[in-house]
């Protein structure tokens, strides 16, 4: 399909297929990029409904490597709001989609403007609790990081105070228009309960998908992925 290079608030971004005024801000996970499968998937399902997916590197990923600004919620949440309400600008009606820690990042965006849906693959729902699974796997102590303010670990993620008090300030909640997730049930990074209780909680429709991991990859994985997306779009 037609895969335009943008230019989005100053951030690399692309246009998939024909310009509409329906369209889908798309955010990618850790290690990943603007024109990733998920999104590929999901600008086919889109477009075959009159929608135009947008989708953008966050920091450090994509044509943004070597960016010095952190892929955290403190850095990529304004520059998130920004895009959504120059898309809202031009657009009668914008939706999000969301993989892993994008997901994250999107919802805590998307607080107080009008979205008309959300996709969210593997989302991260609870920033905190994932910040302190890793304090676990490192053996570090909130008394510790407070007094250090910054951890490096020998998994590769630098623990922050300042991170940690970003989320507990800034919890994810979805959006009161519709919102779908899919989850993997073999997800090592967040929980299942943590995704049933926050999507009773907010009132989103979650599809479990038994044997799926964090990260979906494999030709079936993506497969029901595309089905899914096909499934939740309007």
């Amino acid at each position: 399909m037609e895969m335009k290079p943008i230019t989005l608030c100053g951030v690399p971004a692309l246009a998939w297929g024909k310009d509409s005024d329906r369209r889908i801000l798309a955010v990618h996970g850790m290690m990943s990029h603007k024109a990733d499968e998920p999104i590929r998937l999901l600008a086919e399902a889109a477009e075959r409904q009159g929608i135009q997916t947008v989708s953008i590197d966050l920091p450090g990923h994509g044509d943004r490597k070597g960016e010095m600004a952190l892929c955290t919620a403190q850095h990529c949440v304004p520059e998130l709001h920004a895009m959504r309400e120059s898309l809202l600008e031009e657009s009668r009606e914008v939706g999000l989609f969301g993989v892993s820690l994008g997901a994250c990042f999107r919802l805590m965006a998307a607080a107080g403007l009008p979205l008309c849906q959300a996709l969210l693959v593997s989302p991260v729902v609870d920033m905190e609790n994932l910040i302190q699974t890793m304090m676990i796997w490192a053996g570090v102590t909130e008394e510790r990081l407070e007094r250090e303010r910054e951890i490096p670990t020998d998994f590769g993620q630098t623990l922050s105070w300042d991170y940690l008090k970003y989320v507990r300030q800034h919890p994810v909640h979805a959006l009161s228009a519709h919102t779908n997730i899919l989850y993997g049930d073999q997800d090592n990074l967040v929980p299942q309960p943590v995704v049933e209780c926050f999507a009773r909680a907010e009132g989103a429709h979650l599809t479990v998908y038994p044997g799926g991991e964090h990260w979906f990859h494999t030709p079936e994985q993506m497969k029901v992925m595309g089905t899914w997306e096909e499934r939740c779009l309007p």
